[in-house]
């Protein structure tokens, strides 16, 4: 983990594979065994534990990828991938004004760091170490899928705008961008090329994004404002009148010998 994945991935060509295979159930986050002696639960909220913690192992995936990245970073994009997830529904253009809300209220997130991020997540899905730490707990091909979505529905947003979700509806699912779109075409020309950068269609106004949203760069931020305060400021200044008194006697002391 941590790999640096510009230039290609050893576990890319199966991700790309797996990403690009029949869209999986969503339902099928986690096995849950029903015990015949326990009362019969509620199926929406047995829905909900299976979502709330395959959100978390996102939440876990990301931290393993990315160490130093920002708990506000993880949220956002946690949020986002919940928001646009299609749930039930064969896609997610039931969410579509959700899905612009989000990403109009969090403009972080319409970044190339972010889909580096995405795609470094689905990568963590095809690591050895990852499946055996929670292969038994979590669908990592199911998780796969989710990232296919979360990849496909930031592209399509980024290449066409986040307006494109007034169109992106049930109501024209016959036009050709609908298509495109449920056909993942944007996330595949994404997979495919393994870079951001290398993505034709990307429009060349799609900023990297903050650098400074990691953890590193807070505490960095924060070492700024202690060096900063009142009382370094009130030193600085001792510290430059002390060197001017200096200047000052020097400058005397020559012009006393000249005369």
């Amino acid at each position: 983990s941590g790999q640096d994945h510009r230039g290609g991935h050893p576990s890319w060509p199966f991700l790309a594979t797996a990403m690009r295979s029949k869209p999986l159930d969503y339902s099928r986050f986690e096995d849950i065994d029903d015990d015949d002696d326990e009362p019969a639960r509620d199926p929406n909220a047995a829905k909900f534990d299976r979502h709330r913690q395959s959100m978390d192992i996102v939440a876990k995936l990301l931290r393993k990828v990315e160490p130093e990245i920002s708990d506000r970073a993880v949220a956002q994009l946690v949020s986002f991938i919940t928001t646009q997830h299609r749930g039930v529904h064969p896609h997610n253009l039931l969410r579509a004004p959700d899905i612009q809300a989000v990403l109009q209220a969090c403009p972080e997130l319409l970044t190339r760091r972010t889909l580096e991020r995405l795609l470094a997540l689905g990568r963590a899905c095809v690591e050895d170490s990852v499946r055996r730490e929670v292969g038994d707990f979590v669908d990592l091909r199911a998780m796969l899928d989710i990232c296919q979505s979360a990849l496909n529905t930031l592209m399509v947003s980024l290449v066409e705008g986040t307006a494109v979700w007034e169109v992106l509806t049930p109501a024209h699912m016959d036009s050709e961008l609908c298509r495109r779109y449920l056909r993942a075409e944007y996330a595949a020309q994404l997979i495919a090329a393994g870079d951001p950068d290398k993505v034709r269609a990307l429009p060349d106004h799609v900023p990297y994004g903050d650098v400074r949203d990691t953890n590193k760069a807070a505490a960095e931020d924060s070492f700024a404002f202690v060096e900063l305060n009142e009382p370094t400021r009130r030193l600085l200044l001792a510290v430059s009148g002390s060197i001017l008194i200096s200047i000052i006697v020097a400058v005397v002391s020559i012009l006393s010998r000249d005369q």
